[in-house]
């Protein structure tokens, strides 16, 4: 065993404590979760701590296995030098066992030395020829020789309907959440695809709910209403934690190469994930043996040919429910 291993052993009664900094966007904060799982699982009496941008409180704040989530929001009161040691003051630990930098960058560079943890673990220990999910976990193979499980994302929600939505959704009424668009513009679902599907979807007796945020979002739905579709916009008008409840309570969500696929399927809500960049494949892609409620598409040509993907998955999730 290596060395947290052997401190273990000689003193079981100190709880040891583990910190990932993480300040990069949505999608990675979710697929960072099989890291503190297989903390607990190895190490059950740690302190788990993720440290992430201001925006993604509510990506980390509910996920399985996270203690605690500290916000550093390096674009307002932590930004520069002095939003960096007015953070390291504040920040409740001041013995830290292991950091974890998931991406290593200067900021989270100096934070991680200004912690003086007993280990930094950071790109070197990074293995770029497997999916970036078990890439994170896989940090913990720098001070363990245990096994290290590829563990399904897990977020802590439920099935409740916001309050604000509960108008939205009707108990005789079918609901498939759509995600089209991405911070890189040939990730994007086409514009006449999406209105397409958008159509066929409601030919199909299905109510579209149209998710997204920021004003790329926001002009992308508007182009769909130009198309004359039909469907619920919620674009921008939901927390993280709300929209796992919006997907909750969706037959299935259809969505781009983006942190909103990959939060989908962590709440075992049935999605599609099409993909417009097939070089994505090998990083990104959920592993169907963790995420049977998934299928994947790479560079479809048409909206029926995505409808009909999402037909056989619920299709074939109803049968085995069956």
């Amino acid at each position: 065993m290596r060395q947290i291993d052997k401190e273990n052993k000689k003193s079981l009664h100190k709880q040891p404590v583990f910190v990932a900094i993480l300040m990069a966007c949505f999608g990675d904060v979710i697929l960072s979760n099989s890291l503190f799982q297989n903390i607990k699982a190895l190490y059950p009496d740690a302190k788990t701590v993720f440290i992430v941008d201001k925006p993604w409180y509510e990506a980390a704040k509910y996920q399985k296995d996270v203690d605690e989530v500290y916000l550093f929001d390096k674009r307002g009161e932590n930004n520069g030098i002095g939003g960096i040691l007015k953070f390291i003051r504040n920040f409740p630990y001041k013995k830290i066992d292991y950091i974890f930098k998931i991406y290593d960058n200067f900021r989270v560079d100096i934070i991680s030395f200004l912690f003086h943890p007993k280990k930094i673990i950071g790109k070197k220990y990074y293995n770029y020829d497997i999916k970036v999910q078990e890439r994170h976990a896989n940090l913990l193979k720098a001070i363990t020789d245990r096994e290290i499980k590829n563990f399904p994302i897990t977020y802590l929600s439920n099935n409740e309907i916001p309050t604000k939505f509960e108008n939205i959704f009707q108990k005789d009424k079918k609901y498939v959440a759509l995600c089209t668009t991405t911070k890189q513009d040939e990730k994007d679902m086409p514009i006449d695809t999406a209105a397409a599907l958008v159509n066929i979807l409601n030919e199909n007796g299905y109510e579209v709910i149209y998710t997204g945020a920021g004003a790329k979002a926001k002009d992308y739905a508007q182009k769909l209403k130009d198309f004359g579709c039909k469907f619920i916009n919620l674009t921008n008008q939901t927390t993280i934690f709300e929209l796992s409840h919006v997907l909750r309570n969706c037959t299935a969500a259809i969505c781009a190469d983006t942190g909103t696929m990959h939060f989908s399927y962590a709440n075992k809500v049935p999605t599609v994930c099409v993909f417009y960049k097939s070089e994505n494949l090998k990083e990104w892609a959920p592993r169907k043996e963790l995420y049977p409620f998934t299928t994947i598409l790479s560079k479809p040509s048409e909206a029926q040919e995505i409808y009909d993907a999402f037909t056989k998955l619920t299709k074939e999730l109803t049968e085995n429910k069956g």
